[in-house]
């Protein structure tokens, strides 16, 4: 079934506006990462890479999302929940759905620096953060449309702050 988009006119309400789905708006069509985001990553991924919702990506020996259209997946999983062991690879790299609710977000983040040993690569809504890791580089970027804001974030772990506040 084919979407057909009519002209709007000014003041019209649309999409959600009028009880709509996600995905009736033209510019809310599911958009696979790739492209840009390919480019940061492969220009800043050190050592063996792991990519989590990973699109259309085809950067990383594993590349895992649990979308099953998601056309790069090797791997069918949860983004909290992914089935290696910690540390298994040098660089993680996401590129979570935007509008994920904050307990999910911190799952997310703790997730990725359990596999990542060196460094985190993430786009996102927010600025990442995890014990035991510095910022090394943030890149904000802006939509077509100007209605999404991304942050682009390296982060690199630290050993000398990944101790600093466990408990004695």
């Amino acid at each position: 079934m084919a979407l057909i988009h009519k002209k709007r006119k000014v003041g019209e309400v649309y999409g959600h506006s009028k009880g709509k789905a996600p995905g009736s708006k033209l510019f809310y069509r599911r958009v696979w990462s790739g492209g840009k985001w390919d480019e940061f990553v492969e220009t800043r991924s050190i050592g063996k890479l792991l990519q989590v919702c990973c699109g259309a990506s085809l950067l990383g020996l594993a590349r895992a999302d649990l979308d099953p259209e998601a056309p790069a997946a090797n791997l069918r999983a949860d983004m909290v929940r992914l089935p290696f062991a910690s540390d298994t690879f040098d660089t993680v790299a996401c590129d979570p759905p935007y509008g994920i609710p904050m307990p999910q977000r911190v799952h997310l983040q703790r997730e990725l620096a359990r596999l990542a040993k060196l460094r985190i690569l993430f786009k996102g809504t927010w600025i990442p953060r995890a014990t035991g890791w510095t910022m090394g580089e943030t890149v904000l970027i802006g939509s077509h449309t100007c209605q999404n804001i991304g942050v682009l974030s390296v982060l690199d772990r630290n050993a000398e702050t990944e101790t600093l506040f466990e408990s004695r």
